[in-house]
């Protein structure tokens, strides 16, 4: 259970394969219900608010929009249960703690505000992957990598 930093909102996870949204005044759901394939262990909300976080039994954590109650991304998969999710102060960094002894701490990055093709530009200068025409991911060689990079750097 998690409260949002307004208070005004109580999120649960449930042995039922969901998540819901609570109004906190009047103890009554609010907005969709979120489903999973398994057993919501825990949950947690964004310091602003604006996202939802919940690790399951399915062995997945998984984003999901506060206003429309959808996903955010695909689910994030672990090797076994998400026992623990929280996000950090400024929201810009998630902690998962695992039944496989696992603790991870990751960042998260902001949504990509661009065209598609700027936007697997950047990708491909970021990891010195590409993905082609037919669907296929492969590595750039050197001299290409390099040039997506200087690419990137004079955006």
């Amino acid at each position: 259970m998690a409260f949002g930093a307004d208070r005004k909102r109580l999120l649960t996870g449930s042995e039922d394969r969901t998540a819901r949204l609570w109004d906190a005044a009047t103890g009554r759901p609010s907005g969709l219900l979120l489903e999973h394939a398994s057993t919501v262990v825990d949950v947690a909300f964004s310091p602003d608010g604006r996202r939802m976080l919940t690790g399951n039994h399915d062995k997945t954590a998984r984003f999901w929009d506060t206003s429309t109650g959808r996903p955010v991304g695909p689910p994030v998969r672990f090797g076994d249960t998400v026992a623990a999710a929280a996000f950090g102060p400024a929201g810009d960094r998630v902690l998962t703690g695992g039944y496989d002894e696992s603790a991870r701490l990751w960042e998260l990055y902001p949504p990509l505000q661009d065209s598609p093709d700027r936007v697997v530009g950047r990708l491909a200068g970021l990891t010195g992957m590409e993905l082609r025409e037919d669907g296929v991911v492969h590595m750039l060689g050197a001299l290409p990598w390099q040039v997506r990079r200087q690419q990137l750097a004079g955006r």
